[in-house]
């Protein structure tokens, strides 16, 4: 007698339609999900950044306690019309306190007792275009790390090698402007007139005290350079945004579109040949930070 073994019953498998339709459904999810994703990790550095603004505004509190209530001197002065880079260095031409400026005078006041608080983190996903050059570089607390005693030192290239020009950058730009003292009426490269208030620089007729910051100017804001290092995105129709510190000490995101406009502000093309530089173009600098709302 033969032996009979029952067959199994067959288990339906996908088919490559059905494969297809769930493939396609999971692709249709994600899309709908990175962006949102991508949303989220912005907001999350924009805060961050924000912190470090709050941060530095309570050192800016500190520190005329011990200094007859003056604020730090910044490199941008008012007797300048381009060269407007100078405002986010901390140390120039070397690295003791009488080459401090502006957020490096925090740090040797102990007022900022981590040179960290002074780079964005959003500052690392930023490189004005490719090359050797140091204003190629993105600005971020671990190229100005690489001393023997850590930050501050100049920048460190990809090869190893450091910046020769003797200059330690920040993420931040350090202008404090006047609420008391303005410098008359100037006009940008597009016939825009404003006043410009003052920037109090070392050796100044203006006091440069505490007392002269009010909420109505910005003091502190986040890099201000090239137009494709701008710091923040705040959306679709704002693709721009930067944090700024007011003379209070209060912290507010500007994402006006009239801040970022590539013809009427940042259509400057610098000596070194940088396209979208608002460097070189120091009274449409000037008049950026004045119009910042706070």
């Amino acid at each position: 007698m033969k032996d009979h073994t029952p067959k199994r019953p067959s288990t339906p498998g996908f088919t490559l339609i059905e494969l297809l339709v769930v493939i396609a459904i999971i692709a249709i999810l994600a899309a709908m999900l990175l962006p949102a994703l991508s949303s989220a990790k912005e907001r999350s550095k924009r805060i961050h950044c924000a912190n470090n603004l709050h941060q530095i505004g309570i050192s800016l509190s500190m520190y005329p306690g011990d200094y007859n209530d003056k604020v730090p001197r910044s490199r941008f002065t008012d007797d300048l019309s381009d060269n407007d880079d100078t405002s986010y260095d901390a140390y120039s031409g070397g690295l003791t306190v009488n080459e401090a400026y502006g957020l490096g005078q925090l740090f040797e006041a102990k007022a900022a007792p981590s040179g960290q608080t002074f780079y964005c983190l959003s500052g690392a996903n930023f490189r004005g275009g490719t090359g050797g050059a140091n204003y190629l570089y993105e600005r971020t607390f671990e190229r100005y790390s690489g001393g023997p005693s850590g930050w501050p030192y100049w920048l460190k290239f990809d090869n190893g090698s450091f910046d020769t020009t003797t200059r330690v950058r920040t993420g931040y730009m350090f202008v404090p402007q006047s609420s008391t003292k303005n410098l008359g009426t100037r006009t940008t490269d597009h016939g825009n007139s404003f006043i410009a208030p003052a920037i109090c620089p070392p050796n100044s007729s203006f006091s440069c005290k505490i007392s002269d910051l009010s909420a109505r100017y910005a003091i502190v804001t986040d890099l201000i350079y090239r137009l494709d290092m701008i710091s923040h995105r705040a959306g679709l129709k704002r693709p721009y945004a930067l944090n700024a510190l007011f003379g209070d000490m209060h912290v507010r995101m500007e994402s006006d579109p009239s801040l970022f406009d590539p013809v009427k502000v940042w259509d400057g093309t610098g000596a070194d040949g940088q396209a979208n530089s608002i460097e070189d173009i120091g009274n449409n600098f000037r008049w950026l930070i004045q119009a910042m709302q706070p």
